[in-house]
């Protein structure tokens, strides 16, 4: 049995329910974004570069290969990427070992681990069109240090495979995060429930979550974000199988606010999406 520490059991309204959920998912997308920019503009800033710091991307300045090492490029396209991988297995740790309680926190951390995953996976997915375009928030991370070692098509392929292994293992270990976190009063033991619960509090708010990127990638970044999100996807089959074996829940708490918290935190996400449109 699981423990509730600050939230209701109030299962009236699927919409609320369903906009708690949104709410969380967006703001967990944004923290996670911002987070990752500002950790490579440090890191960008440290080695004395004109750095320039926007929502979907980070501009270092100058381009030319004189200006870089290889030192340098491990540092800044290698590092970001083995640090958010690392934290993101920590923090599922954490929510998955560390505690049985429901709360909004873990429900955040989970969508945090989520994006963390996603944002780092989708840049070696993207490696073979990051080559291509040479430029922008495509060519980042992997992409840049396959260009400066030069692995080639091998690089790509491996970059590529990479990528979708890292989302299948994710999507088998988060199922049962997942199942925590969902929205429910009722005990769980059929698989049609458990693909139900799947689609409607993991994979429908990351739907709904994509215009909010989309928006607030626009104009440069919007390929990105779209391959982004669509990893949703590549954790269909490892969320799948897992699902198989069953996941018995005695009475799962309601992992949903006070009326009055809800509306709060909408506004909340609405007034953090303005700001971030207006000023990054």
């Amino acid at each position: 049995m699981y423990k509730n520490d600050d939230i209701e059991a109030d299962a009236s309204s699927k919409g609320k329910q369903l906009m708690y959920s949104v709410c969380i998912a967006t703001i967990a997308f944004i923290v996670v974004v911002l987070a990752h920019q500002l950790l490579l503009g440090c890191m960008s800033l440290a080695l004395d570069y004109n750095t320039t710091i926007a929502f979907d991307k980070v501009v270092s300045k100058p381009f030319t290969y004189q200006y870089w090492s290889t030192n340098r490029v491990v540092f800044m396209y290698a590092f970001p990427s083995i640090f958010f991988l690392a934290v993101a297995l920590l923090l599922m740790a954490f929510i998955m070992f560390e505690s049985k309680r429901i709360s909004h926190f873990y429900w955040f951390v989970f969508w945090c681990v989520v994006f963390m995953v996603w944002y780092i996976s989708a840049q070696f997915v993207l490696a073979p069109l990051g080559i291509i375009a040479s430029k922008g928030s495509l060519y980042q991370g992997i992409t840049v240090l396959i260009n400066w070692f030069g692995w080639g098509n091998a690089g790509l392929i491996a970059s590529v495979a990479f990528g979708v292994l890292v989302n299948f293992i994710f999507g088998f270990l988060c199922f049962s995060l997942i199942i925590r976190f969902a929205i429910t009063r009722s005990p769980l033991e059929h698989k049609t429930q458990l693909g139900g619960m799947i689609f409607s509090y993991f994979v429908l708010p990351v739907v709904l979550v994509l215009p909010v990127a989309l928006l607030l990638s626009f104009p440069d970044s919007m390929v990105f974000f779209a391959v982004m999100f669509t990893q949703v996807l590549l954790w269909l089959p490892g969320l799948l199988i897992k699902a198989q074996y069953g996941f018995k829940v005695n009475a799962l708490p309601l992992g949903y606010s006070r009326r009055a918290i809800s509306y709060a935190l909408l506004i909340v996400t609405i007034i953090l999406i303005v700001m971030v449109r207006i000023f990054l």
